[in-house]
């Protein structure tokens, strides 16, 4: 039973259909989709858990998720991953520089775009079941904050003892990159 299944339709009142819910071994979709969203903001679900020795969200196996799901539940689950790192990165103490303040004040501002998203998508979630959202379609709404989280990531790592002109001078390397998506 490791193949995807639907249910068949059942009727409503005068012979209206409801929409077939997909289901993976018994685990609806939709539980999955809501715990890629969960693992998405760094939290794990019943059945996705963050590995402690890989250092990354994994999929259990009694979920029942064929491979090509669990490998795209895996492409989906990186970018909470990376928040997770971020957030770990920006719970600085109260006794760091200004413009170490300045820099968490900016990433806190990318992380709370990020959350607009995240809330988009709980929304269309539970407003249309998994009819309307799919493992694909996170996997392309979440592929630009995936990327941008990760340029985040890289200057967090990279700013992280910094302090005064160090820290001003690698935020500037940054700035003046040629990639846009860099620059943010």
């Amino acid at each position: 039973l490791r193949a995807r299944v639907e249910r068949p339709p059942r009727s409503v009142g005068g012979g209206a259909r409801l929409q077939p819910e997909a289901y993976w071994a018994g685990v609806p979709e939709a539980a999955i989709l809501q715990e890629v969203l969960y693992a998405a903001q760094g939290i794990e679900g019943h059945y996705i858990l963050l590995d402690p020795i890989s250092d990354a969200f994994r999929i259990t196996e009694d979920a029942g998720v064929p491979r090509g799901s669990k490998d795209m539940v895996r492409q989906v689950c990186e970018v909470g991953w990376l928040y997770s790192r971020i957030d770990a990165h920006v719970k600085t103490p109260s006794t760091s520089s200004l413009l170490h303040q300045s820099l968490c004040a900016s990433i806190k501002r990318h992380l709370s775009e990020y959350f607009k998203l995240l809330s988009l998508l709980q929304s269309e979630l539970r407003a249309t079941g998994s009819t309307a959202l799919s493992l694909r379609k996170l996997i392309s709404w979440t592929h630009e904050p995936t990327k941008r989280l990760k340029h985040i990531l890289t200057l967090a790592d990279s700013c992280h003892d910094l302090k005064g002109g160090l820290l001003a001078s690698k935020v500037h390397t940054f700035a003046i990159h040629g990639d846009p998506a860099v620059r943010g």
